[in-house]
This record gives structure tokens, C-alpha cells and sequence, in this order.
């Protein structure tokens, strides 16, 4: 758990590693699609540089800044 502070309080938030986040979106596309949803949208392409991580929201926001399904430096999140 890590503290964030987008809400004005501290909070507690968990932040997934990157095997928690690639068996979640797997299982949740696989019910999706068993549903037969006709597409998805996954927040978001890629994790924000390193540079941005001292600059609003990022500084802040830390859960946002490694959501994505390529890191920074553009190799591929544990699919």
C-alpha cells in the first residue's frame, strides 16, 4: 500500500505489480468476451516517463503512473 494525496487526505492505495495487473485484464477480457461485448477500452496505452512523475497530477497521482500495457520505455508490460 502506498499513501496518495490526489484527495486532499492522505489515502491508502494498492498499487498491483505488473503479474497482478496482466491476470486481471486477461480474466476481465475473458468475460467480456464470453458476454460478447464487441470491443474494450483499457486505460491506458503506455506507463508516463519518469520526468513527468514530479509534475501535477503525477506527483501526486502515483497509481497513474505505471497503468499502461508498455512501459516507459516502450517494452511490453508481463502480458
Amino acid at each position: 500500500m502506498q499513501p496518495d494525496r490526489v484527495w486532499r487526505w492522505p489515502r491508502w492505495i494498492y498499487l498491483a505489480s505488473e503479474e497482478e495487473q496482466s491476470a486481471y485484464i486477461a480474466e476481465a477480457l475473458r468475460l467480456a468476451f464470453r458476454q460478447g461485448v464487441a470491443g474494450v477500452f483499457l486505460w491506458c496505452y503506455a506507463d508516463y516517463a519518469p520526468a513527468l512523475h514530479s509534475e501535477p497530477p503525477y506527483d501526486l497521482a502515483q497509481w497513474t503512473r505505471t497503468c499502461g500495457l508498455l512501459r516507459a520505455d516502450g517494452s511490453e508490460s508481463r502480458p
